[in-house]
């Protein structure tokens, strides 16, 4: 589903005009597409941008649970 506020990719930069629809994260569906690959095979192998979004996520999850909660989950 595309946005129609963007004009442009946040990652690559270039106007729907020459990308076509923008989505809703702001990424054109070559990039998007691209995110993706990345994503799965960051997080499948623990390595590179990926992987460090997906555990920076986790440990600002992780900080907002309460410490008697951590103890019964782990």
């Amino acid at each position: 589903m595309s946005d129609l506020r963007r004009a442009h990719c946040l990652t690559c930069g270039k106007s729907r005009y020459e990308v076509g629809e923008i989505s809703w994260q702001g990424n054109c569906r070559d990039c998007g597409q691209l995110r993706l690959a990345e994503n799965i095979i960051g997080i499948a192998t623990q390595t590179g941008p990926g992987y460090r979004r997906w555990k920076s996520g986790m440990l600002k999850w992780a900080a907002t649970l309460e410490p008697d909660r951590l103890e019964a989950t782990g």
